[in-house]
């Protein structure tokens, strides 16, 4: 090899050399600036994270009150019970047993003078009280479009009367019957001042007719905020034959008429979907139209007017729905709160029908409704509920508080006795139940 040959071969391993030298460098440089774009990149983004979900926490309510205003500041609605006084028991010393002389019963008259003139007045009375209770009460009108007899283009319109119950910040409450609400989404509110402004029907039962409205207070004028007067709720379980009472709303059909009367006889039970009521009956009318609400000679609403039927009805004198047995319903309506659905009807036994089968607890399916929960787990009419995942059930009424006790969506394992030829025998039945509907 020639001089000038190692000479050139010596420049190019030193060109080499130098390329290496520069690219090494260059690759670490270029790994340490990718790696940092990454980090950067990364922290970016976690800042971001955190910015985007401190504005998100920040704005949502703002958000929420927009789209949906009827939730702010939502709180639930209970109805107002007036308070029945009762004397406090006091301590005092045991008596000395004594031998008491029997003595004959002294029989005390005492005549009271009375002609027209106090007749009248107690008319009057009744009368004016009528008149503060109306404040309470309103006209619940529907309107549709159709035609009239020849044809023509019209709005029928269907009226019931409604009863202020509850209020909130935001809005009044009221009670009415949806059997008469033919259009739900067009209803009108007429208060006692004849002012109008529009309802919104919250809930419904279609089964013992109950429905509850709500008008906000944004809707209503000044002057009639000023007038509107609630009712309040009595007991009605201590309701008695011969009571004086007074039937407001529509009684005999007509917004604004009332009746006066007495209480007849004591409550029955009505046995319903997965509950029961009381009804109790009166001396009064009853009209095919009428509805409202039964009031003591306070004012204090004691039941609901109904046209519900058990064996002991009588179509011709105006029956209610005891209002202890509704409250729970009517608070559930007002604060659309989700309603379990079982399906079934069912009765208490009596302590013969026990005995008689060696049963110490229970009630007794009457009927399972189609397509219900009950029928999908296979519960049958005849079958007697023992208990639900193991509270005794002795009642209907304790039957209905258990299960309120649970949400839709919610699987209850359900012990039952089953007549099988002449035997009872137990089984266990698992029901998911569901969302009452109206």
């Amino acid at each position: 090899m020639s001089g000038e040959e190692k000479q050139q071969n010596k420049m190019d391993d030193e060109k080499r050399a130098f390329i290496k030298e520069q690219v090494a460098p260059n690759k670490k440089n270029k790994w340490k600036k990718n790696g940092r774009i990454v980090l950067q990149t990364a922290g970016l983004s976690v800042l971001f994270g955190l910015v985007s979900a401190f504005v998100f926490a920040q704005a949502e309510p703002a958000f929420r009150n927009y789209f949906h205003p009827e939730e702010k500041n939502k709180s639930t609605v209970v109805l107002e019970t007036e308070p029945t006084e009762t004397p406090e028991p006091t301590q005092s010393p045991s008596p000395t047993p004594t031998k008491t002389p029997k003595k004959e019963p002294e029989v005390i008259t005492e005549v009271v003078e009375a002609d027209l003139d106090t007749f009248q007045q107690m008319y009057e009375k009744v009368q004016a009280k009528v008149e503060d209770l109306n404040h309470s009460v309103v006209k619940v009108s529907t309107i549709q479009n159709g035609v009239d007899w020849f044809d023509n283009p019209a709005e029928l319109k269907d009226e019931t009367s409604g009863i202020i119950v509850a209020e909130d910040d935001e809005s009044y409450y009221i009670l009415a019957t949806p059997s008469e609400i033919t259009d739900s989404k067009n209803i009108q509110i007429t208060f006692s001042n004849d002012y109008v402004t529009k309802g919104t029907l919250l809930g419904s039962d279609l089964e013992v007719d109950i429905a509850v409205i709500r008008v906000r207070r944004e809707e209503i004028s000044e002057d009639t905020k000023s007038i509107i007067s609630l009712s309040k709720l009595g007991d009605s379980d201590k309701i008695r034959p011969g009571l004086p009472v007074l039937a407001l709303g529509n009684p005999n059909g007509y917004v604004y008429s009332m009746d006066i009367g007495n209480i007849s006889s004591r409550t029955s039970t009505l046995y319903a979907t997965d509950s029961e009521y009381q009804m109790f009956y009166t001396t009064m009318g009853s009209t095919t139209r009428g509805g409202g609400v039964i009031a003591d000679i306070d004012g204090r609403i004691i039941g609901i007017i109904s046209h519900l039927t058990d064996e002991n009805s009588e179509s011709n004198y105006c029956k209610a729905l005891s209002i202890n047995k509704l409250k729970g319903l009517i608070e559930q309506l007002m604060n659309q709160t989700k309603r379990v659905y079982c399906g079934i009807e069912a009765a208490n036994m009596s302590e013969e029908y026990k005995e008689q089968n060696q049963l110490e607890t229970g009630i007794y399916v009457t009927k399972v409704l189609n397509a219900s929960p009950a029928l999908q787990g296979d519960v049958k009419a005849g079958d007697i509920i023992l208990d639900i995942n193991g509270i005794d059930i002795s009642s209907v009424e304790q039957y209905a508080k258990v299960l309120a006790q649970y949400e839709p969506g919610d699987k209850i394992k359900v012990r039952l006795m089953r007549l099988m030829g002449n035997e009872w025998k137990e089984s266990e039945a698992t029901i998911a139940l569901q969302e009452k509907k109206n």
